[in-house]
Protein backbone atom coordinates (compact mmCIF):
# COMPACT_ATOMS: atom_id res chain seq x y z
CA UNK A 1 0.00 0.00 0.00
CA UNK A 2 3.05 1.87 0.14
CA UNK A 3 4.08 1.74 -3.23
CA UNK A 4 0.99 3.16 -4.78
CA UNK A 5 1.16 6.80 -2.55
CA UNK A 6 4.69 6.73 -3.44
CA UNK A 7 3.80 6.85 -7.39
CA UNK A 8 0.75 9.07 -7.04
CA UNK A 9 3.56 11.64 -5.12
CA UNK A 10 5.60 11.38 -7.93
CA UNK A 11 3.15 11.71 -10.49
CA UNK A 12 1.61 14.93 -8.62
CA UNK A 13 4.95 16.18 -8.40
CA UNK A 14 5.48 15.73 -12.34
CA UNK A 15 2.23 17.40 -13.13
CA UNK A 16 2.49 20.57 -10.34
CA UNK A 17 6.64 20.96 -12.09
CA UNK A 18 4.61 20.92 -15.50
CA UNK A 19 1.79 23.49 -14.48
CA UNK A 20 3.98 25.43 -12.71
CA UNK A 21 6.57 25.73 -16.21
CA UNK A 22 2.98 26.14 -18.26
CA UNK A 23 2.68 29.19 -15.67
CA UNK A 24 5.90 30.72 -15.85
CA UNK A 25 5.78 30.53 -19.80
CA UNK A 26 2.57 32.06 -19.97
CA UNK A 27 3.52 34.84 -17.54
CA UNK A 28 7.03 35.44 -19.81
CA UNK A 29 4.85 35.83 -22.86
CA UNK A 30 2.28 38.12 -21.65
CA UNK A 31 5.45 40.43 -20.29
CA UNK A 32 6.79 40.12 -23.70
CA UNK A 33 3.73 41.31 -25.30
CA UNK A 34 2.58 43.81 -22.86
CA UNK A 35 5.95 44.99 -23.08
CA UNK A 36 6.37 45.61 -27.27
CA UNK A 37 2.90 46.78 -26.93
CA UNK A 38 3.83 49.82 -24.64
CA UNK A 39 7.23 50.02 -27.16
CA UNK A 40 4.76 50.32 -29.98
CA UNK A 41 2.20 52.48 -27.95
CA UNK A 42 5.38 54.84 -27.43
CA UNK A 43 6.23 54.75 -30.58
CA UNK A 44 2.82 56.03 -32.13
CA UNK A 45 2.82 58.46 -29.51
CA UNK A 46 6.12 60.31 -30.87
CA UNK A 47 5.21 59.94 -33.89
CA UNK A 48 1.74 61.55 -33.44
CA UNK A 49 3.73 64.27 -31.61
CA UNK A 50 6.08 64.73 -34.54
CA UNK A 51 3.25 65.56 -36.94
CA UNK A 52 1.58 68.02 -34.56
CA UNK A 53 4.90 69.68 -34.04
CA UNK A 54 5.63 70.19 -37.86
CA UNK A 55 2.00 70.54 -39.18
CA UNK A 56 1.86 73.52 -36.50
CA UNK A 57 1.68 76.55 -39.01
CA UNK A 58 2.16 79.02 -35.77
CA UNK A 59 5.78 78.03 -35.60
CA UNK A 60 7.93 75.69 -33.12
CA UNK A 61 6.97 76.11 -29.98
CA UNK A 62 9.20 75.65 -26.98
CA UNK A 63 6.87 73.67 -24.98
CA UNK A 64 6.04 71.61 -27.43
CA UNK A 65 9.52 71.02 -28.67
CA UNK A 66 10.92 70.42 -24.86
CA UNK A 67 7.93 67.52 -24.71
CA UNK A 68 9.33 65.94 -27.67
CA UNK A 69 12.61 65.63 -26.50
CA UNK A 70 11.45 64.55 -23.28
CA UNK A 71 10.09 61.90 -25.33
CA UNK A 72 12.66 61.04 -27.26
CA UNK A 73 14.81 60.77 -24.31
CA UNK A 74 12.71 58.65 -22.79
CA UNK A 75 12.04 56.44 -25.46
CA UNK A 76 15.95 55.92 -25.58
CA UNK A 77 16.53 55.56 -21.86
CA UNK A 78 13.49 52.48 -21.50
CA UNK A 79 15.22 50.79 -24.95
CA UNK A 80 18.40 51.59 -25.28
CA UNK A 81 18.74 48.78 -28.23
CA UNK A 82 15.98 49.30 -30.72
CA UNK A 83 16.74 50.56 -33.84
CA UNK A 84 14.80 53.59 -33.95
CA UNK A 85 17.05 54.96 -30.78
CA UNK A 86 19.49 56.60 -33.36
CA UNK A 87 16.74 57.99 -35.29
CA UNK A 88 15.24 59.31 -32.40
CA UNK A 89 18.55 61.13 -31.19
CA UNK A 90 19.14 62.54 -34.65
CA UNK A 91 15.88 64.29 -34.97
CA UNK A 92 16.26 65.49 -31.05
CA UNK A 93 19.63 66.84 -31.51
CA UNK A 94 18.34 68.57 -35.26
CA UNK A 95 15.69 70.22 -32.83
CA UNK A 96 17.69 71.65 -30.11
CA UNK A 97 20.16 73.03 -32.68
CA UNK A 98 16.79 74.79 -34.19
CA UNK A 99 15.63 75.71 -30.75
CA UNK A 100 18.89 77.68 -30.00
CA UNK A 101 20.09 75.03 -27.78
CA UNK A 102 23.64 74.06 -29.08
CA UNK A 103 24.73 72.50 -26.26
CA UNK A 104 21.55 70.06 -26.02
CA UNK A 105 22.04 69.35 -29.61
CA UNK A 106 25.86 68.28 -29.40
CA UNK A 107 25.22 65.89 -26.15
CA UNK A 108 21.89 64.53 -28.58
CA UNK A 109 24.53 63.78 -31.73
CA UNK A 110 27.45 62.61 -29.09
CA UNK A 111 24.81 60.15 -27.75
CA UNK A 112 24.98 58.90 -31.75
CA UNK A 113 28.63 59.13 -32.14
CA UNK A 114 29.27 56.89 -29.06
CA UNK A 115 27.17 54.56 -28.75
CA UNK A 116 25.29 53.85 -31.88
CA UNK A 117 28.64 54.21 -34.43
CA UNK A 118 27.01 52.21 -36.93
CA UNK A 119 24.13 54.81 -37.42
CA UNK A 120 23.86 55.98 -41.59
CA UNK A 121 23.80 59.30 -40.27
CA UNK A 122 27.15 59.54 -38.22
CA UNK A 123 28.60 61.67 -40.69
CA UNK A 124 25.50 63.89 -40.76
CA UNK A 125 26.59 63.76 -36.75
CA UNK A 126 29.88 65.06 -37.12
CA UNK A 127 29.10 67.18 -39.58
CA UNK A 128 26.81 68.94 -37.49
CA UNK A 129 29.22 68.76 -34.98
CA UNK A 130 31.73 70.96 -36.36
CA UNK A 131 28.29 73.60 -37.75
CA UNK A 132 27.85 73.82 -34.20
CA UNK A 133 30.64 74.81 -32.98
CA UNK A 134 31.48 77.45 -35.47
CA UNK A 135 28.06 79.06 -35.82
CA UNK A 136 26.25 78.75 -32.37
CA UNK A 137 29.30 78.58 -29.87
CA UNK A 138 32.22 80.40 -31.94
CA UNK A 139 34.48 77.40 -30.73
CA UNK A 140 36.57 77.54 -34.15
CA UNK A 141 39.22 75.19 -32.41
CA UNK A 142 36.43 72.76 -32.15
CA UNK A 143 34.47 73.70 -34.56
CA UNK A 144 38.04 72.77 -36.82
CA UNK A 145 38.74 69.26 -35.22
CA UNK A 146 35.40 68.15 -35.99
CA UNK A 147 35.23 68.98 -39.71
CA UNK A 148 38.77 67.50 -40.09
CA UNK A 149 37.97 64.56 -38.41
CA UNK A 150 34.84 64.24 -41.01
CA UNK A 151 37.08 64.83 -43.85
CA UNK A 152 39.50 62.60 -42.81
CA UNK A 153 36.90 59.28 -42.24
CA UNK A 154 34.63 60.32 -44.99
CA UNK A 155 36.40 61.80 -47.98
CA UNK A 156 33.86 61.28 -50.48
CA UNK A 157 30.66 62.07 -48.64
CA UNK A 158 28.47 65.07 -50.23
CA UNK A 159 29.14 67.05 -47.82
CA UNK A 160 33.02 66.95 -47.57
CA UNK A 161 33.14 69.68 -50.04
CA UNK A 162 31.31 72.06 -47.45
CA UNK A 163 33.30 70.77 -44.49
CA UNK A 164 36.55 72.35 -46.28
CA UNK A 165 34.79 75.38 -47.31
CA UNK A 166 34.38 75.67 -43.52
CA UNK A 167 37.69 75.00 -42.91
CA UNK A 168 39.12 76.81 -45.39
CA UNK A 169 36.47 79.95 -44.13
CA UNK A 170 36.78 79.66 -40.18
CA UNK A 171 37.35 82.52 -38.33
CA UNK A 172 36.05 85.00 -41.11
CA UNK A 173 33.73 87.45 -41.06
CA UNK A 174 31.53 87.49 -44.41
CA UNK A 175 32.88 90.71 -45.33
CA UNK A 176 36.44 88.82 -45.30
CA UNK A 177 34.84 85.77 -47.24
CA UNK A 178 33.20 87.80 -49.64
CA UNK A 179 36.60 89.93 -50.62
CA UNK A 180 38.59 85.89 -50.71
CA UNK A 181 35.92 85.35 -53.22
CA UNK A 182 35.78 88.41 -55.43
CA UNK A 183 40.20 88.15 -55.26
CA UNK A 184 39.54 84.70 -55.97
CA UNK A 185 37.76 85.49 -58.95
CA UNK A 186 39.26 88.58 -60.31
CA UNK A 187 42.68 85.91 -60.29
CA UNK A 188 40.73 83.32 -62.55
CA UNK A 189 39.25 86.22 -65.24
CA UNK A 190 43.00 87.34 -65.46
CA UNK A 191 44.04 83.71 -66.26
CA UNK A 192 41.08 83.67 -68.38
CA UNK A 193 41.94 86.71 -70.04
CA UNK A 194 45.90 85.69 -70.57
CA UNK A 195 44.82 82.49 -72.38
CA UNK A 196 42.93 83.73 -74.72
Amino acid sequence: MCQPIKKDSKYEYLIMKRLALVVVTVLLVAGFISCTSSKEKEIKRIKAYESELLNDKTGIHKEKADTLLNMYDRFAKDYPSDSLVPHFMFKAGDLAMNMNEPQRAISYFDIICNSYKNFNRMPDCIFLKGFIYENYLDDLEKAKSHYQEFIQKYPNHELTSSAQGALDNLGLSPDDIVKKFQEKNAGNIKTDTVRS
